[in-house]
């Protein structure tokens, strides 16, 4: 769990969420707390899944957490069905980015992949059921949610982004087995990653579990010029060397 100055205790995170150069500030400010070397923001993935429309809160403890009050199975399974999001949407990140690009800074940004995105609407049970029992859902709302991610993968490089931090921790091989990891994890990275290869600057930190992933479905290699990078999860808060490349291979 990322550790915080004190001040930050007391502050409106939807106001400083909703002002560019406040964010720009306290990421700074988060930095030299940790003695970092590179800018990790202090919300992490918290202005994607604001703009899909996922009610949040500030805990101290526990972080950004999802608001699950008033939010039935059947609004969930709605919002989903009809997810958009348009770069406009994230028009105050991407000024945010840019202010800290201006000042030289190195910025890392999180991403979250379907199963953790789609597990800010509804528990991870249900995506499981849902699999099984409403396969067709399940392939309409992830292949929106696939477009979406593959866009601002793309949108992120575009900003200057120098490291993108891409996750799906509740969806890892080890809680749902190979077998489901073949079946559904597997081909739905296959659907966005290779956007990753058109990127003009960002390189792409794979998470323990995407890249497990990956390598029981022999779709990733050694590759000196990257732009995947095999990465602990320590990577998204320290300084951790990145030193080892990797590139998808064609199926």
């Amino acid at each position: 769990m990322m550790k915080y100055p004190e001040n930050f205790k007391d502050l409106d995170w939807n106001n400083v969420t909703e002002n560019p150069e406040l964010l720009a500030n306290k990421a700074i400010e988060l930095k030299k707390f940790q003695s970092n070397q590179r800018i990790t923001l202090p919300i992490q993935d918290e202005p994607f899944q604001r703009a899909l429309g996922v009610k949040l809160e500030y805990n101290w403890r526990l972080g950004i957490t999802v608001n699950e009050n008033g939010w039935s199975e059947e609004k969930a399974r709605l919002q989903l069905q009809n997810l958009k999001l348009q770069e406009s949407d994230l028009n105050h990140f991407r000024k945010t980015i840019e202010l800290l690009k201006a000042q030289n800074e190195t910025v890392l940004v999180e991403v979250s992949g379907v199963f953790t995105t789609m597990n800010a609407f509804l528990p991870y049970e249900k995506l499981i059921v849902m699999t099984r029992r409403s396969p067709n859902e399940f392939e309409q709302i992830t292949g929106r949610i696939i477009e979406i991610l593959r866009n601002y993968l793309v949108w992120l490089d575009s900003w200057g982004v120098d490291y993108i931090y891409f996750t799906d921790a509740v969806a890892g091989v080890d809680i749902v087995g190979p077998k489901f990891a073949r079946k559904y994890l597997g081909p739905l990275l296959l659907k966005i990653l290779p956007v990753v290869e058109e990127f003009q600057q960002a390189k792409v930190l794979l998470c323990p579990r995407v890249f497990l992933t990956l390598e029981i479905m022999d779709s990733i290699r050694p590759s000196k010029v990257g732009p995947f990078y095999a990465s602990s999860c320590s990577a998204f808060k320290l300084e951790v060397p990145i030193e080892e490349g990797y590139q998808l291979i064609s199926l």
